[in-house]
């Protein structure tokens, strides 16, 4: 596994706010209310491990408490291991309360008075990732160029082939460069949905245009839904025209 962000574990944090201190380290795009949510979130996504965490990459810790009245925040921390030798940092370590965990044993006593519960780690918390597998999700070069020709750029010319792009980047890279919405591409499908020559007039006011063609609330598909509306019901349809939308060229490397 490999570090993909190496949080500032040195920052300054006040006792008791544990996700505080995780999301400013981090410096966490999202930021939820409590470790308790920051958890069930890391959860409901299948990040949680329970086994052994990394060598020598920072992760995130989560425990549960289960009497005293903290039972609904729980408690949020870094985590990294060098080969047999644990350290583990968080809000109480930084608030200068005292040195670093040498274990998971040795937090779980700190907290001993709310018997705490080990939940597991995860290479992400709120929104932030810290770490990933090496080599996981990244694209092929084959896949690189497929996808750069079905999207209309020249392999070469437009873009090169990034060996350290993970699929995910990859893909957002194509949604940013996805095609925007133009009168003449909704004049032209208006046409042919509804059968009508020359449909749209002058005082008509788009909700499409100027949109990517792939946003989610007024992109291509929304704009056929609305045209199909607009068809009289006396008319048959025109020929079946085919929507547009991204090439589904991408798929994970099998480990």
């Amino acid at each position: 596994m490999e570090q993909t962000y190496n949080p500032n574990i040195g920052v300054k944090a006040t006792a008791g706010y544990c996700l505080q201190y995780v999301d400013d380290a981090g410096n966490a795009p999202q930021r939820t209310k409590t470790a308790k949510i920051a958890y069930d979130n890391e959860r409901n996504a299948g990040r949680i491990q329970l086994g052994d965490t990394p060598d020598n990459v920072w992760v995130v810790g989560f425990l549960s408490f289960t009497v005293g009245s903290f039972v609904n925040f729980g408690h949020v921390f870094f985590i990294k291991r060098n080969g047999s030798s644990i350290q583990i940092y968080d809000s109480e370590v930084q608030s200068g309360a005292r040195r670093p965990y040498g274990s998971i044993a040795e937090l779980l006593g700190w907290f001993g008075a709310y018997k705490p519960k080990y939940l597991g780690w995860s290479t992400h918390c709120d929104g932030r990732e810290y770490a990933k597998n090496k080599g996981d999700d990244m694209i092929t070069k084959e896949q690189y160029v497929q996808a750069a020709q079905a999207a209309g750029f020249v392999w070469g010319k437009d873009f090169n082939y990034d060996p350290n792009k993970p699929l995910d980047e990859f893909v957002q890279m194509l949604w940013n460069y996805a095609p925007v919405i133009t009168r003449e591409m909704e004049s032209a499908l208006a046409d042919k949905i509804t059968g009508i020559k020359s449909v749209i007039g002058k005082d008509y006011n788009s909700p499409f245009v100027g949109n990517k063609v792939t946003d989610f609330s007024n992109g291509y598909a929304q704009m056929v839904d609305f045209w199909v509306s607009q068809r009289p019901q006396d008319k048959p349809s025109p020929e079946q025209y085919e929507p547009f939308v991204l090439p589904q060229l991408f798929t994970k490397k099998e480990k």
